[in-house]
């Protein structure tokens, strides 16, 4: 068979892996020893006809006959697809794999697809309940119907007794898994199936098989799995049926595994009964319907019909309903109980409860609320249970009494519109939102909602202020851990009590349950009310959407007999019987409570004073319950005696060690007799003292009378009119309402002063934004179509709330630079009260650019400077006004005023320039205008008007102002040549008196042309030597001209050349510089005469000329020619010294012998030049690889003073012969390859080099024998020829050889060496998947836990390397080298009982690493290191003397952290006489007391573990005798108090009796001195009383006494 090894855990969340579990290679590795559930979805494709295709689970890759059976087998008569299916029960042990394997019986190809599936999950430790077993030989059956398997044997070492016969005999009650597989042959037509038998019995449907119909012959399997509730005794068996007569086999496995208690985990095992038509439920989820109960109870009339179980409306309305029942022994996953209308659900407007995984217990459940019904509607009482179990209905109520006709009733009936997910948000409330309501008009719905609700953000606005019955049933899903607080939220204070306050404890899974809160509270006008939930753990849960809440008015308050109330402080309760609830508060005068003369808080009775209807609601919190079950009861006592009302009991769900907190919550209306009073009682079956929180609360109310409210008359009639007067803001909303009856449908038409309003046809108006239009008098008009009636007028009177201004836009102005506090403008708004008296507004600036240069008086409206404003800088202000009513500070108006700054005279003129520059021509008229100047003022109007004048700069009088046009004028002529620029000074003033500025002007004289160039000196005579340079510079002549700019801008020229040379001379037209153009000639001429002119670049030019005389002196000229400027010559390399190469030649013009010389440079030593004749010879030897070709500089020199000179280049080719022998750049050559390299892979290159030249250097390679390698002849690239295995041979040595091409032949060699790299193709595989050590607690930092070992067979080079990657928490390590773990740190078995360490191990390959992974489980066992703790460690207490032997003192109790043995805790007697004590800590009298004194005794708690730990309490036992001091009944009284507790509240009511007295009345009772102030007490009752308000965060505790 072949196993399946891949698959992949990543992808859609349904995908995991988890619990140290690892899918390696696909085997799933079990991390614990246990029984584990496995299954295999197998896709198999194509398949031949033919085939018989076999799926398997295996442990350990182990076969035998009985593991045949964790099989599914498939024959296939043709070509297809399929899956297969295959699971069970496994026991392994840590370590043990599990894997699918998949075989086919012929030889065909097969694919397993990529929608195959295998899981795998841990149920239970080895030790739980199970079995695993399978036939091991297939059994013949031989005829139709049903027969059951035998012979099972032992697959997995987990048979139980009895399975050998083929059945399983459940030994304890819970929930099992169970798989059965079984595999047929031989089988031919009708159908076949198999399946699990309860009690041998398999004819009962339990959903446990499998069928098949028209089967081929087989082989095939058919399975089944699921989950079932078991009861102790019961047997499970396989059986196979067939409903033909044929022959065939039948070969089984059945696996049973219990995974936890019927009464513990969420579960459901459920059958479908879908017939056809649409799903109602499951088979054994019938509905219950709960009937009337008890004759006690009232009925309005006929109004609950003859079968007790519906109650009839006697017409349409608001009504409050309550139902209420209590079960027992129930045992089931959802329980429900729910009130239906004309038999159909309601919308889950509260009208349902619901509780999931509910255990055996007593439990009660109530629903209620206040819902919308029309007349002859049926209101019945239905409980809902998912399972067929048994349970029984103690006892049940059912009431419904109508509260308001639909019209006029004030309140609402709302239901959560969605689940809402509440995301981890441990100790912080969340409110519920999304609630949903109807118009009034759909009665049909049970929803309502009256036309003044609003429900905003899941808060309820309160829209009338009076007494409100409000009942809410909040359902929670997911509900996991952890307390659970739900709570009615006044105002959006969380903190704040309501009494509409509960407690859940989750449990340990996740579950469902629904929560009531109920009460009569008041309400004012304009308080928002909403739900909230906190959770007091970090979990995640679910508001659901069968979430309810209702709320109806009932009536003022003061008006009709009521009381909500209160405890006063948390309430200590003790024993088993029913105890009252006493210590009641009504918190007088504090929203929401309720305080009545008729209810005594002291003693918790209510006493009615009318007889009639009463609504009752008892919320009690109970918190430090331990196992059991607790009540409430109500109690009704009248002239018949007590009688109980209504008790509610529920089972804590918690185990008995540990605190749980519930509420119990119910609401009932029943009928009271005058001066019958009621009572709260709790109880609880267990005898630990358990507390009732201070937020549990009493609620009664009166909301009719004995006979019920029926409707009053025929035809219709208006029976509440509308307001007689309202007093209305302007544009706040408004209504006026009406409430008519009648039997038939009615219609509505309301007035306006007599004027019928448009679509007013409701029997409601709402004015939403009121106006004067609004005001006036309203009436309605009703019919029902038989009859007409009106209402009364209402009249609707408006005023003005919302300021008016006196304008929209206020205008003002002032002057710049005002002192601060300068009035500038009064502006002013009005408004009214509601009786149109004006009323005062406050004024403030809300916005505008710079609106901090004023301040505006909020109460007068005056606006003043604030600070110093500039008209330059900002000249109007344009500022937003508010102004608010005073009366009410929410309405407000808006207004601007826009201020315009007048101009002061506070700003000079200026100049617009600081400089202005212009010109003049020199000699310019008189009269003629230089430029004009202008200034700016920043100021307007006449302080902007200015005039200039010339201050300064004009002493010559040269220049005048024209006043008229700000022209500056020449005034007389000027010399340029005398003055070249004139700066003024110039003044600017105002034209009426201010301040002055001034500024420059710079004026240039414009140049005239009226002087010509001068030559200094007149004339010029210079000499030069024939044998200067072109270029050369032999004369500068110069000119000046006092003219300005290009009048005297000078030019040179030459006019004339004697004689005439032209191209000769050159003269620079701007420096006057002679130069030489061309060389002079001695021998042609001696001398020549130059005509220089000098010339102005004015427009007309002035001219002047001078000569320069010229005298040419003899020099030597002419230098030696060689006759070739280049010679070349060559030379074999071996030449001798002395052969001759080359003879150079040079001539010279001038007369005299010629000599030739080697320039010095390069390599000319190896040459010489014969200096007479010119020959060139060698005279060394040559080296042609040293140099070529050589390049020598040859000069010929005349014997001229100074000489001349003249070089020619000779070029000498050295011919190459083959003297040089190949040399390699290495001798030693070193290359890498890995094994798994390619043939053709180049390792790298070799290079050898030749000095020699053409074929002499030409470099071949070569090998000295045949390799696994070759080299390229030509470029010495060295490659692979075979492929390399590096376990076979590791390194390869060659040699290499390099030939030249010359003749003879030269040649060197050289060594190869090769290394083979080894490849990282394993990664390291440890030696086991799990390692698990056990160490105490204490165990010393270097105890070794476990060596984790792996190997590789290509480790790398510095091989493994180990390391912890998880869990280390630095108490771990690990050694890199060794694989040893040791102990770092210390552990605590209390902190953490153990720790899963993840080590990793890597190979040391720098690329491509390759690691793997373990697990060490480190468990720690627990050491007694923790005494057991007193907490306090001593106590005093005050005994009677009479105390008899045997009377209780106290429980000692004492803790120990430790866990197990170590944690049990034994009690003994130390030191002392008189006292006993039981090994439980119960202390009591051991012998007679003394009369008087005192005396001490030691208790001893000792643990039960290995050296034993001890604690000692000390007792102090003050001993008083009755002829002494009174005796309080307790020796200290603790108590906690809320911060906001309000004074003259009731703290505690300490008791003392006279020792052999009968009483307590002639005691009195005082405070010590010294006692805070915040504390008094009553003389006579000894009551503790709160005096003044506490703050915990300045006192957290007192100590009175």
């Amino acid at each position: 068979m072949y196993e399946i090894t891949s698959y992949t855990t990543t992808g859609p969340s349904a995908l995991f892996e988890s619990g140290g579990s690892v899918l390696n290679n696909g085997r799933f590795v079990a991390p614990v020893d246990g029984n584990y559930f496995a299954a295999a979805n197998i896709h198999i494709t194509p398949v031949l006809k033919g085939a018989i295709i076999y799926v398997r689970l295996a442990v350990n890759s182990q076969f035998s006959n009985a593991s045949t059976m964790y099989q599914a087998t498939r024959g296939l008569p043709w070509l297809g697809t399929f899956t297969d299916t295959v699971n069970g029960a496994f026991r392994m042990k840590a370590g043990d794999y599990l894997s699918v394997f998949v075989g086919c019986a012929t030889s065909t190809k097969l694919t397993v697809g990529t929608q195959s599936s295998f899981s795998a999950a841990l149920l239970g430790s080895p030790t739980i309940a199970s079995l695993g077993a399978a036939q091991t030989t297939a059994r013949t059956m031989s005829r139709t119907g049903t027969q059951y398997l035998t012979s099972f044997t032992d697959t997995f070492n987990y048979i139980s007794k009895g399975a050998a016969t083929g059945v399983y005999v459940v030994p304890q009650s819970g929930w099992y898994y169970i798989a059965f597989n079984v595999m047929y042959s031989g089988v031919s037509g009708g159908y076949i199936r198999a399946g699990i038998a309860l009690n041998r019995n398999a004819d009962i449907n339990n959903g446990l098989h499998a069928i098949r119909g028209q089967p081929s012959n087989g082989p095939f399997t058919l399975a089944g799995a699921g989950t079932a509730r078991l009861r102790k005794g019961q047997s499970i068996s396989v059986y196979v049926y067939s409903n033909t007569d044929p022959i065939y086999t039948a070969q089984g496995s059945l696996s049973v595994t219990a995974v936890g208690s019927a009464q513990l985990l969420p579960a459901l095992s459920a059958i479908s009964t879908n017939r056809g038509i649409r799903m109602s439920g499951w088979a054994n989820a019938a509905g219950l319907w709960v009937g009337h109960g008890s004759t006690t109870w009232f009925s309005s009339g006929n109004n609950l019909l003859q079968t007790g179980s519906f109650f009839v409306a006697p017409f349409s309305g608001i009504y409050a309903v309550f139902g209420t029942a209590d079960f027992s022994s129930v045992i089931t996953d959802i329980f429900r109980l729910m009130v239906t209308v004309n038999g159909q659900r309601l919308p889950d407007n509260g009208m349902q409860s619901t509780y999931s995984s509910v255990p055996s217990s007593v439990l009660t459940m109530s629903v209620g609320g206040s819902i919308m019904l029309s007349a002859g509607d049926k209101i019945e009482l239905v409980q809902f249970s998912n399972t067929d179990t048994s349970y029984t209905a103690r006892a049940y109520y059912l009431s419904a009494t109508f509260i308001s006709f639909a019209n006029a009733g004030v309140g609402f009936s709302a239901d959560k519109t969605a689940d809402m997910v509440v995301l981890k948000s441990p100790k912080k409330f969340v409110t519920i939102a999304d609630w949903q309501t109807l118009p009034t008009s759909s009665i049909s719905h049970g929803l309502f909602a009256s036309p003044n609700t609003v429900i905003v953000a899941g808060a309820y606005t309160v829209p009338r202020s009076g007494i409100y019955l409000i009942h809410g049933q909040i359902r929670v899903d997911n509900a996991d851990t952890g307390y659970f607080t739900i709570q009615c939220t006044l105002n959006g204070v969380t903190s704040t009590r309501t009494g509409l306050s509960a407690i859940k404890t989750g449990s340990t899974y996740k579950q469902a349950f629904t929560q009531n809160l109920a009460g009569a509270v008041y309400l004012k006008k304009g308080s928002t009310l909403r739900v909230d939930v906190m959770a007091d753990t970090d979990t995640s849960y679910t508001i659901s959407s069968s979430s309810g809440i209702s709320g109806s008015w009932v009536a003022p308050l003061g008006q009709v007999e009521a009381v909500h109330a209160t405890l006063s402080t948390d309430l200590v309760i003790k024993g088993t019987s029913y105890r009252s609830i006493t210590g009641w508060s009504t918190m007088k005068g504090v929203e929401p409570f309720i305080d009545s003369p008729f209810f005594d808080p002291t003693y918790g009775y209510f006493t009615a004073q009318t007889a009639g209807f009463y609504y009752v609601s008892v919320s009690i919190r109970f918190e430090r319950v331990n196992s059991g079950w607790i009540a409430a009861r109500l109690n009704r006592i009248g002239f018949l005696g007590t009688g109980q009302i209504l008790q509610s009991n529920r089972q804590s769900v918690s185990k008995s060690t540990d605190v749980g907190s519930n509420t119990i919550v119910f609401s009932l209306v029943i009928r009271l007799n005058k001066f019958d009073k009621l009572q709260t009682l709790v109880y609880s079956s267990s005898d630990s003292d358990y507390t009732l929180d201070q937020e549990s609360s009493f609620s009664v109310v009166f909301v009719g009378g004995s006979q019920p409210q029926r409707c009053p008359i025929s035809g219709v009639r208006v029976i509440n009119n509308p307001a007689l007067r309202q007093r209305i803001a302007i544009g706040d909303p408004a209504s006026v309402w009406i409430t008519a009856v009648s039997d038939l449908i009615v219609s509505y038409q309301w007035y306006l002063n007599n004027r019928a309003l448009t679509g007013a046809t409701k029997s409601y108006y709402n004015i939403t934004k009121a106006s004067y239009a609004s005001r006036g008098n309203y009436r309605c008009r009703v019919t029902d179509g038989t009859a007409v009636d009106f209402s009364n007028y209402g009249n609707v009177d408006v005023y003005q709330t919302t300021p008016q201004w006196g304008s929209t836009n206020y205008r003002a102005s002032m002057y710049e630079n005002l002192a601060t506090g300068v009035n500038v403008a009064t502006v002013y708004a009005w408004v009214e009260d509601e009786f149109h008296q004006r009323s005062t507004t406050s004024y403030k600036v809300t916005g505008g650019a710079n609106s901090g240069y004023f301040a505006l008086n909020a109460n007068s409206g005056r606006l003043s400077v604030a600070k110093r404003i500039d008209r330059e800088a900002i000249s109007s202000f344009t500022l937003s006004l508010l102004a608010t009513n005073k009366a009410n500070g929410t309405k407000t108006a808006t207004s601007r005023i826009t201020v315009t700054v007048l101009d002061r005279n506070d700003n000079a003129p200026m100049c617009t320039k600081s400089l202005y520059t212009y010109t003049v021509t020199e000699n310019s008229p008189k009269g003629t205008i230089v430029g004009g100047i202008s200034a700016t003022d920043r100021d307007i109007g006449v302080n902007a008007q200015y005039r200039f004048s010339i201050t300064g700069g004009n002493s010559q009088g040269y220049f005048a102002l024209d006043s008229a046009t700000r022209n500056v004028l020449v005034n007389k002529p000027i010399d340029r040549e005398t003055i070249a620029a004139v700066t003024l000074t110039l003044t600017v003033k105002n034209v009426v008196s201010g301040p002055t500025s001034s500024c420059r002007m710079r004026v240039n004289v414009v140049d005239v042309n009226d002087n010509s160039p001068t030559f200094k000196p007149a004339s010029y005579n210079v000499s030069e030597s024939e044998a200067s340079k072109v270029g050369t510079i032999f004369a500068v002549v110069t000119a000046t001209d006092p003219d300005f700019g290009t009048n005297g801008l000078v030019t040179y020229s030459m006019a004339s050349v004697t004689p005439s040379a032209s191209g000769l001379f050159s003269i620079n037209s701007k420096s006057g510089q002679l130069s030489l153009a061309n060389t002079l000639d001695y021998d042609t001429i001696k001398l020549y005469s130059i005509v220089v002119t000098a010339s102005d670049s004015a427009a007309s030019p002035r001219s002047t000329t001078t000569r320069v005389t010229v005298n040419v002196l003899d020099a030597n000229d002419n230098r030696p020619v060689f006759t070739l400027h280049n010679y070349y010559a060559s030379v074999v390399e071996n030449a001798t010294a002395g052969q001759s190469l080359v003879t150079v030649l040079a001539t010279d013009k001038d007369p005299g012998a010629m000599s030739y010389w080697l320039m010095a440079g390069g390599d000319s030593s190896a040459f010489a030049v014969n200096s007479a004749t010119g020959l060139i010879t060698t005279a060394a030897p040559l080296d042609r690889e040293y140099r070529d070709p050589y390049i020598l500089q040859v000069l010929a020199r005349d014997q001229a003073s100074p000489p001349q000179t003249g070089t020619a280049t000779v070029s000498i080719d050295v011919i190459d012969i083959n003297d040089n022998t190949p040399q390699f750049a290495h001798s030693t050559y070193v290359f890498q390859i890995s094994e798994t390299a390619a043939a053709g892979t180049a390792l790298g290159q070799v290079v050898a080099t030749d000095s020699d030249d053409g074929s002499n250097g030409m470099v071949t390679y070569s090998l000295s024998s045949t390799t696994a390698f070759s080299i390229q002849s030509t470029t010495g690239v060295l490659e692979l020829e075979t492929s390399l295995d590096f376990s076979v041979k590791k390194s390869y040595s060659l040699t290499v050889s390099a030939t030249d091409g010359g003749t003879p032949a030269k040649a060197s060699s050289a060594t190869i060496t090769i290394t083979v790299k080894d490849a990282n193709t394993n990664p390291p595989l440890f030696s086991a998947m799990t390692y698990t050590k056990t160490i105490p607690e204490n165990a010393a930092a270097g105890t070794t836990i476990a060596t984790v070992l792996a190997t590789d067979p290509d480790p790398g080079p510095t091989g493994l390397t180990y390391s912890i990657v998880h869990g280390a928490m630095g108490k771990f390590a690990v050694n890199a080298k060794t694989g040893v773990v040791t102990l770092t740190g210390a552990v605590d078995y209390e902190a953490q009982p153990g720790y899963e360490l993840v080590v990793r191990c890597q190979d040391s390959f720098a690329t491509n690493a390759m690691s793997s992974v373990t697990f060490v489980l480190v468990q720690l066992t627990d050491i007694n290191d923790s005494p057991p703790v007193f907490t306090p460690s001593s106590l005093s207490l005050t005994v009677n003397s009479l105390a008899s032997p045997g009377s209780w003192l106290l429980n000692a109790t004492a803790t120990d952290a430790d866990t197990g043995r170590n944690a049990l805790i034994t009690y003994t007697k130390g030191s002392g006489s008189y006292l006993n004590v039981t090994a439980t800590g119960v202390v009591t009298v051991g012998l007679p007391l003394p009369q008087e004194g005192s005396f001490s005794e030691t208790i001893i708690a000792s643990n039960t573990g290995t050296s034993a730990l001890k604690a000692t309490l000390t007792l102090t036992i003050g001993v008083v005798t009755p002829q002494q001091n009174p005796i309080f009944t307790l020796s200290q009284y603790t108590i906690v108090v809320s911060e906001n507790t309000a004074p003259m509240s009731t703290l505690v009511s300490p008791r003392a009796v006279l020792p052999g007295g009968d009483g307590s009345g002639e005691l009195v009772y005082a405070l010590a001195a010294g006692t805070p102030s915040q504390f008094s007490m009553n003389a006579k009752s000894g009551d503790v009383i709160l005096a003044a308000s506490l703050d915990r965060e300045s006192t957290p505790a007192y100590t009175i006494t």
